[in-house]
């Protein structure tokens, strides 16, 4: 009778608390699935965000080499006569950093973070790029459609070399970022991948699946580019020569 009555008074005094506590238990626990769940999502939509730049860098290179290496055109025409107006156009994509904020708490993310900012800046610079190289090649062509040049030689002389030296630099901005930024977006989304599954693979949780790195047609890739000429790959050499010099490196 005794020991009945102290357990009743035991649960009637600990019972409560008890079950407190499992709420709270059961609450925090409901509370991290939902986060987890949350942040798997974002990841997966700042990789699905990395894989569009990507696949619209892969199709715009894919055009500017076209263009680059067009055998329709004599192959004597001077650099600044072969790119000519493009219509492409970009989405406009971007990578909110809020959502993916949580990997700020391991500074070892930190990295991987820099390069999806990195990644978002050279799309930017891509599309600023293209518009440089249209507004270019328009004034260039509408000016040449209008006159009966015979040579290249002349219609230099007629543009001037203001315009001759806006098309070069056209030119060289397209080239360079043609030929160097691939991996600026495969790198973005091989490091947020690797932050994100050293994140979230969590004993607790179910086992999250994030989007691969994926190229939507094999042609874009970099084996089926058609051979650039022989022009645009010296003046690649010569520019990655002066850059070279300029960053003090060995030639």
């Amino acid at each position: 009778m005794i020991e009945t009555a102290i357990l009743d008074i035991l649960n009637a005094a600990i019972g409560p608390f008890i079950g407190a506590g499992l709420a709270f238990l059961s609450t925090r626990v409901h509370d991290a699935r939902r986060q987890q769940q949350e942040n798997v999502a974002a990841g997966n939509l700042g990789l699905s965000m990395l894989n569009s730049m990507l696949n619209e860098y892969l199709l715009w290179r894919l055009g500017a080499y076209a263009d680059m290496a067009d055998r329709s055109r004599a192959s004597e025409s001077p650099l600044w006569a072969r790119i000519r107006p493009s219509f492409h156009s970009f989405g406009d994509y971007s990578i909110d950093l809020k959502s993916l904020s949580f990997l700020f708490e391991n500074p070892e993310h930190i990295e991987a973070l820099n390069a999806v900012r990195l990644a978002e800046l050279t799309y930017r610079d891509m599309r600023a790029a293209e518009k440089f190289r249209n507004d270019a090649a328009q004034a260039i062509y509408q000016e040449v459609s209008t006159r009966n040049f015979i040579s290249h030689a002349e219609a230099e002389k007629a543009l001037g070399p203001q315009r001759i030296e806006t098309m070069l630099t056209a030119i060289r901005s397209v080239a360079t970022r043609a030929r160097d930024n691939e991996r600026v977006y495969t790198d973005a989304i091989s490091d947020l991948r690797a932050a994100l599954e050293d994140t979230l693979n969590n004993w607790w949780a179910k086992k999250p699946h994030f989007v691969k790195l994926s190229v939507v047609a094999p042609h874009f890739r970099r084996e089926n580019l058609p051979k650039l000429p022989h022009p645009i790959l010296e003046m690649l050499a010569e520019m990655d020569h002066r850059r070279a010099a300029a960053r003090g490196v060995p030639q």
